[in-house]
């Protein structure tokens, strides 16, 4: 399994991109020397991908649709995507291949950091924030490939699946031999990068809320010890970033004075704002997400909509969950173009008489709602059901339609729980929602007893509201071995089959790129094509 290698990962050989790409790109002993914490800082912030996942996850998780022939295909990667292929054509941003390529580049800049931070005093309070997030900067990139092109974490089986390469120091050749290693080995890297990281990092940035501070890297823990299990610390870091009152975090969208209610470009732009208390790491990333989001042939429909928010013919709004009750979220655009405005694009013009540049969308990379679900499933964990109650409460509060406290109706009970998902407890099979098609849907690797797997349901079908086309879905898709299903319709429309991708499929790490065959064993399972089916 641990096959050697010599592979070209890309770092600091995309020359002329920015500066910090051009000082990694020249021989060690002619760069110019970095003897200032303040500059290795700077080098720190090219440690951030500027590529983002949103595109790949989306397109992957149990959130999109074929649209069949309302809507053609636009670009063919979003098919290879969708329909699990081993590789995906495009090489560029949000393909696997450009976001190997960009976190791997991300992790050398980190790497580069800390050497020159390693030749530094390091008694300097600036000197310790700095190595801090860089540790942290290389922990979330690892994270976040793990979630790609590794299977899902499981204790168990995880010292015998593949890992990923660890780079801990920069290129200094253009080739260096790196392995695999194992899952285990690749998890205890990044634990110990977070643990280091963020007992050093700080707040003090000129524009925090596009850097790791003490916020941001607890939000990022509750992450990382939710897919480890570890549910003591996943509680200890969501103190740590939600503190004593996390209604002050948390996204209100049924705040009818807010700009969450108001005109379709007044949404989207509020939904990553930095001055919004909930977003804690934001990041600025090539993709074309913003374009695709609502006009791609997969994507949200009105079957997806009406499951979340349907009116009745009394003009009351239903959702399918355990309250019954519909969320705030403003859905926009026809059958062809279901939407929900949360991306703002920005326009890198290259040239602007031609109109050519480069497409940019603001993403929400960690933020409050995320460590507020992190922590209630942790209490689920702990047998502490009052309190994942009262966490689940306050995010109805933040996010019902015409939520009234008084009201019953949105009172979040245990009997309200246990009784909506009483005939599927126990993992057994049952059509999904959406297409009927029988699944799987909550295989962890924890044990559960009946009432933790119905709570938990119950905080991940809320959760899979609460981040409707931001990516969250895909790793809850992981989290838990969840059937996904996809349908596919035929170019005339006359016909529909699915996808269906199982909880224990080896596809649920997508493939490598094709370009390190050579040098690094490839993830098994692609060997038989994913075969559709019929109801």
């Amino acid at each position: 399994m641990k096959l050697h290698k010599s592979i070209a990962i890309t770092i600091g050989l995309v020359v002329g991109l920015s500066s910090c790409d051009s000082f990694l790109s020249h021989d060690p002993d002619d760069r110019t020397k970095i003897t200032k914490p303040s500059e290795a800082a700077e080098l720190t912030v090219s440690a951030y991908s500027d590529y983002s996942t949103v595109t790949l996850f989306e397109f992957r998780a149990d959130n999109v649709m074929d649209k069949g022939k309302i809507r053609k295909l636009s670009r063919h990667w979003s098919a290879e995507m969708y329909k699990y292929n081993e590789y995906v054509t495009s090489t560029s941003q949000d393909s696997p291949e450009g976001i190997w390529r960009e976190y791997y580049k991300a992790i050398g800049h980190a790497n580069q950091s800390l050497l020159d931070l390693s030749k530094m005093d390091q008694d300097d309070s600036s000197v310790k924030e700095a190595r801090g997030e860089a540790l942290m900067c290389r922990s979330y990139a690892l994270y976040m490939l793990a979630q790609i092109f590794t299977v899902p974490y499981n204790p168990a089986t995880a010292e015998s699946q593949l890992g990923l390469p660890c780079p801990t120091l920069p290129e200094t050749h253009l080739l260096q031999d790196y392995e695999r290693g194992t899952l285990k080995e690749l998890y205890d890297v990044i634990v110990k990068d977070f643990e280091e990281g963020y007992s050093l990092v700080g707040d003090n940035y000129k524009s925090p809320k596009f850097h790791f501070t003490r916020q941001a890297s607890a939000a990022f823990g509750t992450r990382l010890y939710r897919t480890l299990g570890n549910w003591d610390r996943v509680i200890e870091l969501s103190n740590d970033c939600l503190g004593t009152n996390p209604a002050l975090y948390t996204r209100k969208i049924n705040d009818k004075n807010s700009k969450y209610q108001g005109t379709y470009a007044e949404r989207e732009q509020i939904w990553s704002y930095e001055t919004e208390d909930c977003n804690f790491l934001l990041s600025v990333a090539f993709s074309y997400w913003t374009r695709v989001f609502a006009s791609e042939k997969y994507g949200l429909t009105t079957q997806i909509m009406h499951y979340f928010s349907k009116k009745t013919k009394n003009g009351k709004y239903v959702g399918e969950n355990f309250l019954g009750v519909a969320p705030h979220i403003g859905f926009f655009g026809n059958a062809s173009v279901v939407n929900i405005p949360k991306f703002f694009e920005h326009f890198e013009y290259t040239n602007v008489t031609q109109g050519t540049g480069y497409i940019h969308g603001q993403f929400v990379l960690l933020g409050g709602d995320e460590a507020l679900f992190n922590m209630a499933e942790a209490y689920v964990m702990k047998n502490q059901f009052e309190r994942a109650r009262d966490l689940l409460q306050l995010f109805v509060s933040n996010y019902m339609r015409d939520y009234d406290p008084s009201s019953d109706e949105y009172k979040v009970t245990e009997e309200k729980i246990l009784t909506y998902y009483k005939d599927v407890l126990g993992n057994q099979v049952h059509p999904d929602r959406i297409h009927g098609i029988d699944i799987k849907d909550f295989n962890p690797f924890f044990e559960t007893t009946t009432t933790q797997e119905a709570y938990l349901r119950a905080c991940v079908d809320l959760k899979r509201m609460a981040f409707l086309e931001e990516g969250m879905r895909w790793m809850d898709n992981r989290q838990y071995r969840m059937d996904v299903v996809h349908n596919v319709v035929s170019d005339d429309g006359s016909s529909e089959s699915y996808l269906v991708l199982r909880g224990d499929d080896p596809r649920y790490a997508v493939q490598i790129p094709e370009n390190t065959r050579a040098y690094l064993e490839p993830n098994p399972g692609y060997e038989n094509e994913l075969k559709p089916i019929t109801k």
